[in-house]
C-alpha cells in the first residue's frame, strides 16, 4: 500500500521536502492475539531523513479502519511544535495554520499534513499510538535531523 498524492495543476510532488507516514494496525502477531502498528508498511520503520533548518512537509495517514491513531513528535520527553497546513487533502484556512503543539488524534481514514522544521541537529520521535482500542498498541519512527553543510 502507499498514498496517492494529488497536486494542484501546474505544481509538483518535492520529494526533497515532503515524508509520508502511513499507519495502519499490523493484526495478531503473537498468540496472545496482539496488535501493532505498521508504519509505511514496516513493524521496525527505516527513520526518516531531515536537515536541520529546512522546512518539510508530514503528511500522517492513518489507514487503520477500526482505531483512532494518536501521532506525538517529540526530542526526548518534550512534545516539539508543527504547524497545520492540510486536512483530508485540503488545504486548511490562513485562520487554522498558526504552530501548535505536535500531537494529533486522527479517525479511520483521516489523513492531515504539517510544516515540520527542526532548527538543531540530533534525534526526534514521531510516537504513534492506539491508545482508545480494546487492545492498545504504540510504536515509533525514528527521525534523525543531520546538521545542514551547505
Amino acid at each position: 500500500y502507499g498514498p496517492l498524492i494529488v497536486v494542484q495543476p501546474g505544481a509538483r510532488f518535492d520529494a526533497d521536502s515532503e515524508r509520508m507516514v502511513v499507519v495502519g494496525a499490523a493484526g495478531p502477531t503473537d498468540p496472545a492475539d496482539t496488535l501493532r502498528g505498521l508504519i509505511n508498511g514496516h513493524l521496525v520503520p527505516k527513520p526518516l531523513e531531515l536537515t536541520a533548518g529546512h522546512s518539510y512537509r508530514l503528511r500522517l495517514i492513518n489507514i487503520d479502519a477500526d482505531h483512532r491513531i494518536l501521532f506525538s513528535l517529540k526530542r526526548g520527553d518534550s512534545l516539539q511544535v508543527w504547524r497545520p497546513v492540510a486536512k483530508d487533502g485540503a488545504d486548511l484556512p490562513e485562520a487554522w495554520t498558526s504552530e501548535r503543539p505536535a500531537q494529533l488524534l486522527t479517525g479511520p481514514g483521516e489523513t492531515a499534513d504539517f510544516d515540520v522544521s527542526a532548527a538543531r541537529p540530533g534525534e526526534l520521535e514521531l510516537e504513534i499510538a492506539a491508545p482508545y482500542s480494546n487492545r492498545p498498541w504504540k510504536t515509533s519512527l525514528p527521525i534523525h535531523v543531520a546538521p545542514d553543510t551547505r
